[in-house]
């Protein structure tokens, strides 16, 4: 029998046919003339088929570059589009064909129905290729391919950092599916079903969706999730709203990316600021030259620039300010954060132990370094290694080192020959994060690698006063992370994905011996300018 590839998704229970199917609602002419309404067809037994008619045309190319000069009427196409839509145990799942997902609302879909329902039908080593985005940094999305079937542990994903996006898998010994599925908010797979005969195998397909054994074998999916429900994400935005106009602690800002090099930043500036730079992106500064908010898109809308010392009219990084917001916020009992711009739901427990790994990592006493004066950062080190007769300042000294000929910092300041101190301004997930696997990174080469400590000690003696601090093998005793901000607490408060890097780095360095401390370097407020 003839297979078919399929994708099917599962509607949000309560979804209507027109919420659904985009385009099924419009009322106007206007929107009727703008994108005509699908057709139907009711298929008795079955469900109802929608789809757009097929239209025969040739490609745009065909006449925006050969000009006429060749016959279209060899080159026409035709572009199919249709969804089917079943109703299992009281369930409507969509069924698309050809270009039919574009007919799809996806916002009224389930997320990550694709993937519980694989994770359900596969035993570990089923897997081929896997998505994912890393959360504890800057975002970024890796997208890793398998030759043979593996284990997740064959990946390189990290289940602490990392959260699952899609996954392609072959399941062995299936009772239900054969060959490769995919997973992510729909399930993609060939079946020799009709369209007779594929309820039976909606209804198991549902049974794997409701069924919760994944969870058994691979706890942390759900750790972290993204948010992709528009109105879910419309109502986070309206929480957020409310939260920013009542000048809850729950939300700050911060700038959303790493900065290579804050010495080159002149300050801050946004809509309000009348040519003044700020030091930092402080939402209390923000919102006093926006006042009450009444939607979010004005964060949307406004935007932050950093400003190049050396042409101060031109910015070095753009972002908006929706984008500089960082925080968690509680919705109907669930928790959430934002960064960089997105949304993400954290599972409660896993929150929880999160915030209590971190609230009691041991802080270094900040008493040791001096206040911040609101000097850039490598002007503070600077003074940092001026402040004590043991400090050797180490800042911008790059070690070059590996196949990549890749520079790395040793420390920002180095304390007697044993002691590592990191210093950065305080800024968004990515920043802090790089921050703490850089400190991670140099205490690794100099725990395992001789070539390293060598390269290192020709550094130091460079430097002037290098006398007593270098560096051997295994020396490192203690890592310390000194974040300058406006609210020394112990420890700093750091988003929430900081918080995942700083443990897990904390706990990889405490399973080498080092000892890992954290603390805030007090930076004073600047006073605005009364307008």
């Amino acid at each position: 029998m003839a297979k078919t590839n399929v994708s099917v998704y599962l509607a949000k229970e309560g979804k209507r046919h027109d919420e659904i199917i985009r385009g099924l609602a419009h009322t106007t002419m206007s929107d009727r003339m703008r994108a005509p309404a699908p057709l139907s067809q009711e298929i008795p037994g079955v469900g109802t088929l929608y789809y757009r008619e097929t239209l025969s045309r040739a490609p745009e190319w065909v006449g925006s570059f050969f000009r006429n000069e060749i016959d279209e009427t060899a080159f026409r196409t035709a572009s199919s589009a249709a969804v089917l839509l079943m109703e299992v145990r009281g369930r409507t799942m969509a069924l698309t064909f050809g270009s039919g997902r574009f007919l799809l609302d996806t916002a009224t879909t389930e997320e990550r129905f694709g993937l519980r329902v694989l994770l359900n039908s596969c035993e570990e080593g089923c897997f081929r290729k896997v998505n994912s985005t890393t959360i504890a940094g800057n975002a970024s999305k890796v997208a890793e391919q398998m030759p043979r079937r593996s284990k997740f542990s064959d990946f390189s994903l990290d289940s602490i950092t990392d959260t699952l996006d899609k996954v392609v898998a072959t399941p062995q010994d299936d009772d239900l599916f054969s060959g490769t599925m995919t997973g992510d908010d729909k399930l993609s797979f060939v079946t020799d079903e009709d369209l007779r005969t594929i309820a039976k195998q909606l209804d198991r397909i549902l049974d794997r969706y409701e069924s919760s054994a994944y969870k058994e074998k691979y706890p942390w999916v759900d750790y972290v999730v993204p948010v992709s429900d528009k109105e879910v994400k419309r109502r986070l935005e309206d929480k957020a709203v409310s939260l920013l106009n009542a000048r809850s602690k729950d939300l700050w800002t911060a700038p959303p990316e790493l900065i290579e090099s804050w010495d080159r930043i002149a300050g801050f500036k946004w809509p309000g600021c009348n040519g003044e730079l700020m030091p930092d992106v402080l939402v209390e500064d923000v919102l006093s030259t926006i006042g009450d908010l009444t939607d979010f898109v004005q964060l949307k809308n406004k935007y932050v620039e950093a400003m190049d010392k050396e042409d101060i009219s031109h910015h070095l990084y753009r972002w908006s300010i929706a984008k500089c917001l960082c925080g968690e916020i509680d919705l109907d009992g669930e928790q959430y954060c934002t960064s960089a711009g997105k949304w993400y739901r954290i599972s409660q427990d896993y929150a929880r132990g999160v915030n209590e790994d971190y609230e009691n990592s041991p802080c270094f006493d900040n008493g040791a370094f001096p206040q911040c004066e609101g000097e850039s950062e490598g002007e503070y080190n600077q003074r940092l290694a001026d402040s004590n007769p043991d400090y050797l300042l180490m800042d911008a000294k790059t070690i070059t080192y590996g196949y990549r000929r890749s520079g790395i910092e040793l420390c920002d300041v180095l304390a007697g020959k044993d002691t590592f101190i990191h210093v950065k301004h305080y800024s968004g997930s990515a920043t802090l994060s790089h921050l703490f696997n850089q400190g991670l990174n140099s205490a690794e080469l100099v725990s395992s690698d001789p070539t390293f400590v060598e390269k290192a000690n020709e550094t130091i003696r460079k430097q002037p006063g290098w006398e007593g601090h270098e560096v051997r093998t295994k020396c490192v005793k203690t890592v310390v992370y000194a974040i300058i901000c406006d609210e020394p607490a112990s420890p700093p408060r750091i988003p929430f994905f900081s918080r995942i890097t700083y443990n897990r780095v904390a706990k990889t360095l405490g399973a080498m011996g080092i000892d890992c401390r954290i603390c805030a370097i007090k930076r004073p407020k600047k006073e605005r300018k009364r307008r």
